[in-house]
């Protein structure tokens, strides 16, 4: 059974990675990632079977920006219409009760999967000023 949850940081015992560009990701520790995003802002979490398959939230960068952020295992594959809607909804709730006036999401620039989630959340592709970013510095 399906179900999301605020985020509760006794559901990190034990989770590993396993989705979209984890080897990537493997640099980083997630579920640290994960308790600091949650400390900053809101977040929440689904599970099946009380099982944790992913987390995600939007935290506050500056003046009114937040920043969104979704780690999503692979067995979310297998639930994508109902995953997808609860982020939303919890998005749109996160939103609701927050001063935001704009939210934005980054995306592994070569993850077709990633990418494509964040155009179905709704969020469009920003120009990228290329001289600064990390491969030219």
């Amino acid at each position: 059974m399906f179900k999301t949850i605020p985020f509760e940081e006794h559901y990190l015992t034990g989770f590993i990675y396993d989705g979209v560009e984890k080897d990537v990701l493997a640099e980083y520790d997630i579920i640290e990632l994960a308790k600091a995003y949650s400390l900053t802002g809101d977040a929440f979490m689904g599970l099946i079977d009380d099982k944790l398959m992913g987390m995600g939230g939007i935290y506050p960068v500056f003046g009114g920006i937040g920043q969104a952020w979704i780690f999503l295992n692979q067995i979310t594959q297998e639930h994508k219409k109902t995953v997808f809607k609860e982020i939303i909804r919890y998005m749109e709730h996160i939103i609701s009760k927050s001063r935001f006036k704009e939210i934005q999401i980054s995306c592994i620039k070569n993850s077709e999967e990633a990418n494509r989630l964040a155009e179905h959340l709704g969020f469009v592709k920003k120009t990228e000023l290329i001289m600064y970013t990390r491969r030219n510095l």
